[in-house]
């Protein structure tokens, strides 16, 4: 994405926290509703994940009835899915934000309206036993004097559980975050007993936004991926994933790299049973694990070369088996063959990663009648830096594996997506093996 038009976003994003009527705020987000997910990537705003990633840990039951206020795109409620919560409604004032959540399939209901002090809900009083919100007290946004009406809605011994920016981020813009003038309402609904602090609360987290960054970090970064994805010995480019493991999913945000997205977009499209089992090869961090699992797939092994990789991706809780191997066109895998019913990789066929001559490696492992299914930026965003990617050479060798009685091209497919990455197409291939 050219600076310029990373710099009109990000002003636009600046222009919209700024206090005004809800009316005027949802007029922004109807606008805004189809390039949402994809615009904020790059600003690196971690809220709904620190917000779920605490969230779990007061340990309230998986089928306690949630309401998340704020419902966007559904980022919190896709979140909650992953981590097990069954019954989760969303409220939002913007129809558009809510119509892409629904896209999620992560929640039971959906409600539109605004949030003010002044509005009543149109909720029965004690219905929820937890409410979560992710960013959406901010200005311009929901003002902090409405938690009498959110409480209401919520039974007595249940969570009102947020996470904002802290209060400076804000306080140049709108009179409510200076001088302590929220955490005061906060205060005031303590001595009034309508609720009460959990202990341990309120906390201090890290990483909230990064809208910040200094572009010479950014360029810095980008430098680092584009001299990632080139021609080298797959123990080499192991090297480089033990190092950048714990960084990865920040660092790729920015890039706005939708290769999991897309791929698995494309393959529940396929109708595949719920239970089949499928390989992750290129688990990496485990976010395709991670969007598998939210669709509701329950038989997920990961493979990876990088064992430093593999730590992170078990920590989504997505995998039931990991496997730690190079994939090459010499090496068989430590896998039995017709084992899974499906394999899917991300972005992993790529210079420097898994290269496509390794392709009848990964059919033997694979049930007659099964899917290999991978996305992968179009040939031409790689052409200038590998021979592999020239002239057509991968894609003849997917065809000679079809004139060999290999696999076979499922109708309708390869196809071209696009925005897979920042100034590239991708193609998604699904091939059934013979």
């Amino acid at each position: 994405m050219e600076n310029r038009e990373k710099e009109d976003k990000l002003k636009y994003l600046e222009e919209l926290v700024q206090p005004r009527p809800p009316e005027e705020t949802r007029v922004w987000y109807e606008k805004w509703a189809e390039d949402y997910d994809k615009d904020v990537k790059f600003m690196e705003y971690n809220g709904p994940e620190l917000a779920i990633n605490e969230f779990v840990n007061l340990k309230l039951p998986k089928n306690c009835r949630i309401l998340d206020i704020g419902t966007g795109t559904g980022t919190v409620g896709h979140l909650l899915k992953l981590n097990g919560y069954t019954n989760i409604d969303g409220l939002d004032q913007t129809k558009e934000m809510l119509e892409m959540a629904k896209q999620k399939k992560c929640y039971t209901n959906f409600i539109t309206s605004v949030v003010t002090k002044d509005t009543r809900l149109p909720i029965e009083d004690n219905t929820y036993d937890a409410v979560v919100m992710a960013g959406c007290l901010c200005p311009g946004h929901i003002r902090w004097n409405s938690f009498p009406q959110i409480i209401r809605v919520v039974k007595k011994g249940g969570l009102v559980f947020w996470v904002v920016a802290v209060s400076k981020a804000f306080e140049d813009r709108d009179e409510d975050f200076r001088n302590g003038n929220n955490e005061k309402l906060v205060e005031s609904l303590v001595s009034e007993r309508k609720w009460d602090f959990i202990p341990g609360y309120p906390k201090t987290v890290e990483n909230y936004l990064f809208i910040e960054m200094e572009n010479r970090e950014k360029e810095d970064k980008l430098k680092y991926l584009t001299e990632l994805v080139q021609p080298r010995p797959p123990e080499e480019t192991r090297v480089w994933y033990e190092k950048w493991a714990e960084d990865y999913d920040k660092d790729v945000k920015f890039m706005e790299y939708n290769g999991p997205e897309l791929a698995i977009n494309e393959f529940v499209n396929l109708k595949l049973p719920k239970n089949c089992r499928i390989l992750d090869i290129g688990t990496g961090t485990g976010t395709v694990g991670h969007l598998l699992k939210l669709n509701g797939y329950t038989n997920i092994d990961g493979l990876d070369q990088t064992k430093e990789m593999l730590e992170m991706a078990k920590q989504k809780k997505c995998y039931t088996n990991f496997i730690t191997s190079v994939v090459t066109k010499d090496t068989r895998l430590p896998i039995e063959d017709n084992t899974y019913d499906a394999v899917v990789m991300a972005g992993c066929l790529c210079p420097g990663h898994i290269r496509w001559n390794s392709f009848p490696q990964i059919i033997r492992v694979v049930k007659k009648g099964g899917l290999v299914f991978w996305v992968v930026a179009v040939s031409k965003a790689f052409e200038d830096r590998d021979e592999d990617f020239r002239n057509g050479n991968n894609e003849k060798l997917v065809e000679s594996l079809v004139s060999e009685r290999k696999w076979d091209f499922i109708p309708g497919y390869p196809k071209t997506v696009e925005n897979y990455l920042v100034g590239s197409n991708g193609n998604i291939y699904a091939m059934k093996v013979l």
